[in-house]
């Protein structure tokens, strides 16, 4: 396996993206406090960063390589409008670049999964090839 830093636009419009679309059920974190999106991309941002570092050594990444990721959402680029689909192989890519270690095993790992699984779902059951199976 490999891992790499997600590029954190991406993260910031995947975590938009997935606070919308979960605000009957919204994500917490490990105190109880609901996400934002700019909250949960800061987290998964450092889940990614936990990740990288566990797969190369904690020396792979130095707060001096660090530079390139601006950690103040204030100079983040614009949000993407992401598609279903986009949002799901993005969170897929994500999640695969956090498999590493002991990140596999942290609530908001947990919760993400269980989110693409439940997008899975949806996606799949939108397909003609869906509406054309029989029932049963």
């Amino acid at each position: 396996m490999s891992c790499f830093l997600m590029d954190e636009n991406r993260i910031a419009s995947l975590a938009a993206a997935i606070v919308s679309k979960n605000e009957g059920n919204p994500l917490a974190d490990e105190q109880g406090a609901k996400y934002d999106g700019e909250h949960l991309a800061d987290a998964m941002l450092a889940m990614n960063i936990d990740a990288f570092r566990q797969r190369y050594g904690i020396k792979a990444l130095l707060v001096e390589d660090l530079d390139c990721i601006d950690l103040d959402t204030r100079n983040r680029g614009p949000l993407e409008a992401l598609s279903e689909v986009q949002v799901f192989k993005s969170l897929q890519c994500f999640l695969y670049q956090c498999a590493e270690g002991d990140v596999d095993e942290k609530p908001l790992y947990k919760a993400l999964s269980a989110i693409k699984s439940r997008m899975a779902s949806f996606i799949r059951q939108g397909t003609p090839e869906y509406e054309a199976a029989e029932w049963g």
